[in-house]
């Protein structure tokens, strides 16, 4: 320090509310007076390079574009060591030495490398993390030596933390600092460079001494620095004793009271001021206001926030406000929205900003630290063409190249799983050397017919075998599939023929060249289509550095290499350059200071977003922290609520939050809880007329204008599009959903299966089904003593065939045991009686309904003769729930029947026709409980057939006239146990209405 007190003249502040960067422009164009040449001459030190961009634009906002030089702007670093851009200016140059910085990807890589090898050492192989993890750690590492660094601390301050006093962990952990840190410079001098933030503080420290013995006679300006870090601090103490420095504050708080001043901490937002202040050796008295005409307009808000952040050991003052409350004008324009979830509060933003459009040259800016937050809001725009400036820009991995190397990657780690596969080839960038239409086409063929249901085994060969056994009406669709399978497999080769551990460099080479050969179309190479763009151009540099670093970086199989690029992904962003709006701008936190709206939208105002929570140092614990000399963690926080109360005091503030998320509820911003609580003390409210008009206008753009409910649909169809067949079950949906038979059998409308499906109770049936039928087989006389361990092992074979996952094997498993006894001895018993005939048997029945043919289909599970009378008994297994007596007695249920009709007229091959003397569900669920037989009463079976046969020609010859409709669900007492139609019979759209709504439980026929 310079040991002198400063005076009011070097030191001012631009109160909150008031634009600093035209009142900044405006002081400095005052101060030289129109003179273009000594405008040139003034150095203005500023926080980032987006603040560097915000005042330029106010200069020349404020000279109606008139011509003038600039003065210098350039970012001083104020919280990110990347920011720093300053220039070392003076006679003396051996400052100029300074090594430069290590780049943070090639940082986060050798640190990586270097916890391995030092885990290697003090840890069991099977403790070790892997080198993906091993990133993530560097990545927080590299925190904690900037933080170090930036606080002027020595590594060697270490041996004074005693190991005893803590945990094993941290005893380990500190253990392994030492080492890391003794090692660290060695490392740092081999690559002739040095950590950011000891560049950092470097270049300050060198343009201070600089300053010192050679102070400059030009202007030097120090605006908008918080000086958050200490190098800062010292910097700033040099401009303010140059014969022309000044120092510029954003928004000292000249409302708080002495004695609450002085108990400002860490997580307040004049910590940092309160701090440079007491380096300064002045007080607030000190310090003048820039405020131009704006001092009334704004001395309300500013009050406002003044009472609400105050310290918390002062808030009983809060009481006092009922006699003294704020004025009136505090809450002028600044409004409250709470919305019910991210993606509301992002479109009810957008909405907002939609509006602010409406207004010639008005501009707006929405802040939030929320990334995902601001990712929606950008694309909620662009349902009317609007691309925000989204300033903090985005991750590399999730651009739309970024993302798309690492799914084709995730491709053939997975090998060409399902869902993985069809990501990767309906990505835009996929084109395989074909043309767009032709290629969607084919991916359309190819997931209809070999990526719906089960995972095809054996990755791209599985595939091709699934297509094989397709059935495909034209074989040329055959041949183009094929032929797409050998494209992917000739592209995608190169990777898959080395997923097991490579050097880097050969991973990252091959999945280079698989890249550009995925992304070749007819007319373009696929390193034409890939490296342009900005996305392209930042993927094309990451690619680049990564290669440089090859030789840090290990050995690994292409599923951990996966793992590590996604993660030094992660770490690269990428910012729009030109397209976006000129009025409409979305912010971080840093990108947001110093920066001039018309309109602020403060959104994601939860606890844990906005402040930010304490990060968790992997590295070090909080004691471990405060007896090495690092601050305090809630510093970030005190930064943060700086940055609020900035933002929070324009002249038009809109403060939005979102009640839940990920479906939990969420915690309001304690700021905002403090607001509430000073507002209700003062007798204050926000207003709400705009918060409800937003909503309601949410609320209604995707509305339609007028709701029109349709009746409930009844096709009628022409007789000859009627089906001439059904299977018994397609008889039972006819019964219980007529529009289900015409939207499956006239309009050939099928349910997919879904993307790589796990098995469900549908497989688990034709599973089980499937064992009997083997087991019956087999044995299909006498059954063997050890029949149990027999079904038991052809259970197994099939069990393994379908490829079960464990975690349903654990559940289905069990029960198949418990089933294979019961069946067993009700078996033993049933067969004391009668023999096995048949066992899936196709049966068919021809029928002339009034002169239409008709064929009535069935698949019986079992067909058994008595050995008696040689009468039949038709069995039907069922692993779910039987029929109830009610849909069997009325026809609901009819399958057991109609088999029997078709057994009884000899419809099953190698089955002689013969009187029905059983029906009977067996259940096979493999319950712990329960009857394995259900027979249905057949006590007058040749009476039941008829009535039977009569049933069904009446619903038939119904359904085959022209004016009888194929109503949806015609009785709403019975329903389809399950039906994939349900979206197509919108059936809540008139299932309570009382017109359209049939009241007779009976059915028609």
């Amino acid at each position: 320090m310079t040991g002198t007190t400063r005076t009011a003249p070097d030191i001012f502040s631009i109160p909150a509310g008031i634009s600093f960067a035209d009142q900044l422009a405006g002081y400095v164009l005052q101060q030289t007076a129109g003179d273009p040449l000594k405008l040139s001459s003034y150095l203005i030190l500023l926080p980032s390079r987006r603040s560097c961009r915000t005042v330029r634009e106010a200069f020349l906002r404020l000279s109606d574009g008139r011509p003038m030089v600039l003065p210098r702007l350039q970012p001083l670093g104020d919280v990110d060591a990347e920011e720093l851009a300053i220039t070392l200016s003076g006679e003396d140059d051996s400052a100029l030495d300074i090594p430069p910085a290590i780049s943070p990807l090639r940082r986060q890589v050798v640190l990586a490398r270097t916890i391995m090898k030092l885990y290697e050492q003090i840890l069991p192989s099977q403790q070790r993390p892997r080198f993906d993890q091993a990133t993530l750690l560097a990545d927080e590492l590299a925190a904690l030596l900037d933080q170090v660094q930036t606080e002027n601390l020595a590594f060697e301050q270490l041996d004074q933390l005693v190991p005893e006093e803590f945990s094993e962990h941290w005893q380990i952990t500190l253990d392994f600092l030492k080492i890391l840190t003794e090692n660290w410079p060695a490392i740092l001098d081999s690559y002739g460079a040095i950590d950011p933030a000891a560049r950092r503080n470097r270049l300050l420290a060198a343009q201070a001494q600089l300053w010192r013995d050679q102070p400059p006679q030009t202007p030097v300006i120090a605006a908008g620095s918080i000086a958050s870090i200490p190098a800062t601090i010292e910097l700033l103490d040099v401009i303010a004793g140059l014969p022309q420095g000044q120092i510029i504050l954003p928004g000292l708080d000249t409302v708080l009271e002495d004695d609450a001043w002085q108990l400002i901490g860490p997580d307040h937002p004049q910590y940092f001021l309160k701090k440079l202040l007491d380096a300064l050796e002045v007080t607030r008295t000190d310090v003048r206001l820039l405020t131009g005409n704006s001092e009334k307009l704004q001395a309300p808000r500013q009050q406002l926030w003044s009472e609400a952040l105050r310290p918390a050991a002062t808030t009983h003052r809060w009481q006092r406000l009922h006699d003294a409350p704020l004025p009136a004008e505090a809450v002028d324009g600044l409004s409250r929205l709470s919305c019910k979830t991210p993606q509301d509060e992002a479109e009810t933003i957008a909405i907002i900003l939609r509006e602010v459009l409406e207004t010639p040259d008005k501009t707006a800016a929405v802040v939030t630290p929320d990334r995902a937050l601001a990712r929606r809001v950008s694309a909620a725009l662009k349902r009317w063409g609007v691309e925000a400036d989204d300033s903090a820009g985005t991750d590399l991995h999730q651009t739309p190249k970024g993302n798309w190397a690492l799914i084709t990657a995730e491709m053939v780690v997975d090998d060409f799983a399902p869902v993985a596969l069809l990501t990767a080839l309906r990505h835009p960038m996929t084109r395989l050397g074909q043309g767009e239409h032709y290629l969607n086409a084919q991916i359309n063929r190819l997931e209809i017919l070999g990526l719906r249901g089960p995972r095809p085994e054996n990755g791209l060969q599985g595939l091709r075998r699934r297509i094989e056994n397709a059935k495909i009406r034209i074989e040329t669709e055959r041949t183009d599939l094929y032929a797409l399978l050998d494209g992917l497999t000739e592209r995608t080769e190169i990777l898959t023929g080395t997923k097991d551990s490579q050097p880097f460099a050969v991973h990252l080479k091959n999945h280079i060249e698989m890249l550009e050969k995925l992304a070749e179309t007819a007319h373009a190479s696929g390193a034409e289509r890939i490296w342009q763009g900005e996305d392209g151009e930042a993927l094309s540099q990451f690619f680049a550095e990564l290669f440089q670093l090859a030789d840090d970086l290990p050995a690994l199989d292409l599923e951990h290499y996966l793992l590590v690029i996604r993660q030094l992904m992660s770490r690269k962003t990428v910012r729009p350059k030109y397209g976006t709006h000129p009025r409409i701008s979305i912010l971080g936190q840093i990108e947001a200071r110093l920066y001039v709206a018309d309109l602020v939208i403060i959104a994601g105002l939860n606890e844990g977003v906005w402040p930010p929570e304490t990060r968790t140092d992997p590295w070090m614990s909080r004691q471990m922290r405060q007896k090495f000399g690092l601050p305090a963690q809630e510093q970030v926080v005190g930064i943060a609520a700086h940055d609020f109360a900035q933002l929070a005091s324009a002249p038009e503030v809109i403060l939005t939050r979102s009640q839940r998320s990920g479906g939990a509820p969420t915690v309001p911003s304690r700021w905002l809880l403090r607001l509430e609580t000073v507002l209700d003390a003062a007798g204050l409210s926000l207003s709400t007329q705009n918060t409800h008009k937003y909503e309601h206008w949410k609320d209604q753009i995707d509305h339609p204008a007028e709701i029109c409910p349709r009746p409930r649909p009844a096709p009628t169809p022409p007789v000859e599009s009627r089906p001439r067949r059904l299977s018994v079950t397609g008889i039972e949906r006819l019964m219980r959903d007529p529009y289900e038979v015409y939207v499956r059998y006239i309009l050939s409308l099928w349910a997919l299966d879904p993307l790589d499906a796990d098995p469900a109770a549908s497989e688990r049936g034709q599973l089980l089904h499937k064992i009997l039928e083997k087991f019956v087989s087999r044995f299909p006389d006498k059954l063997p003593p050890d029949a149990v361990d027999h079904l038991l092992t052809l259970g197994r074979n099939e069990f393994d065939a379908l490829g079960i996952p464990a975690d349903i094997e654990s559940f289905w498993w069990p029960r198949f045991e418990r089933l294979a006894q019961s069946y067993i001895d009700e078996e033993r018993h049933w067969r004391q009686a009668a023999t096995p005939l048949k066992t899936e048997g196709k049966g068919r029945l021809e029928l002339d309904i009034e002169g239409i043919p008709f064929a009535l289909t069935a698949i019986a599970d079992r067909i058994d003769r008595f050995n008696a009378d040689d009468s039949l008994a038709v069995i039907d297994y069922k692993t779910g729930a039987k029929p109830n007596e009610f849909d069997i007695r009325h026809g609901y249920a009819p399958q057991l029947w109609l088999e029997a009709l078709i057994a009884a007229r000899g419809g099953f091959p190698d089955v002689s026709a013969a009187e029905i003397a059983y029906l009977g569900f067996w259940i096979i669920s493999g319950g712990a409980s329960g009857k394995m037989q259900n027979p249905i009463d057949c006590s007058d079976a040749a009476a039941s057939l008829v009535e039977t046969s009569d049933g069904l020609r009446r619903v038939l010859g119904c359904f085959f006239k022209a004016e009888t409709p194929y109503i949806a669900r015609p009785n709403p007492d019975v329903v389809p146990r399950y039906s994939d139609y349900l979206h197509l019979e919108r059936v809540q759209e008139w299932i309570f209405d009382e017109d359209t709504a049939p009241h007779d439980k009976e059915p028609a026929t």
